[in-house]
């Protein structure tokens, strides 16, 4: 991480850390399906990635939000603006458990994580997960526009908005599903995908 991240990152290690295994896998709860054998996901990726979120943290409505969930789940550093900004940044809400972008064939780097989020919106609905409804609406519609500012500011609030509407941080969570391996490039390479992945082509979206 660059210096000017130093701060946000550490204040995410303190407050959430007891969240996270020595080895650093998730030890809380999941907002999607939990599956005890999972070995392949082995990082905290960002569905909207960082750079984006990034570049929303000085709007007022969203630091509002923040600064409700700064209260609710009774965070506290001298340094209140980095607090306010490591909310933003880390929600768990747009975080998946998921391999590295190198054994997904270098995907998504620094781009929305398409086949995380169409698979996470998949389970919602099949789940018939209603609270989340606003947030995958919000989440649709950034990735059909993602360089559209309004729309990413949409889904950041609605990203909190949904973290605040859990109890408290033992509530905290992140999606979890399975993966499978296909192989890509005319068999020459083999990268990670969501397991059952039924929203895209997988030959056609990964040549």
């Amino acid at each position: 991480m660059g210096k000017d991240n130093s701060e946000t990152d550490r204040i995410f290690s303190e407050y959430f850390s007891e969240y996270f295994e020595a080895n650093g896998k998730y030890k809380g709860n999941y907002i999607t399906i939990k599956y005890e054998d999972h070995k392949i996901s082995d990082h905290q990726g960002h569905i909207v990635p960082d750079n984006k979120i990034r570049s929303v943290c000085d709007n007022e409505e969203i630091i509002a939000i923040a600064k409700k969930i700064k209260k609710t789940f009774n965070i506290k550093d001298s340094n209140e603006f980095d607090v306010i900004k490591s909310i933003i940044i880390w929600n768990p809400i747009n975080i998946c458990s998921a391999p590295t972008d190198e054994k997904r064939g270098q995907y998504p780097k620094n781009d929305i994580d398409n086949e995380v989020a169409y698979k996470i919106m998949e389970i919602h609905a099949d789940a018939n997960i209603t609270e989340s409804l606003s947030w995958r609406n919000a989440l649709r519609k950034i990735i059909l526009k993602p360089d559209d500012m309004s729309r990413l500011v949409s889904y950041v609030k609605e990203s909190l908005n949904l973290l605040l509407s859990q109890d408290n941080t033992s509530d905290l969570v992140y999606h979890l599903f399975e993966w499978e391996r296909i192989t890509i490039q005319k068999g020459k390479k083999e990268v990670l995908v969501p397991s059952e992945i039924n929203f895209i082509d997988k030959e056609s979206k990964r040549k």
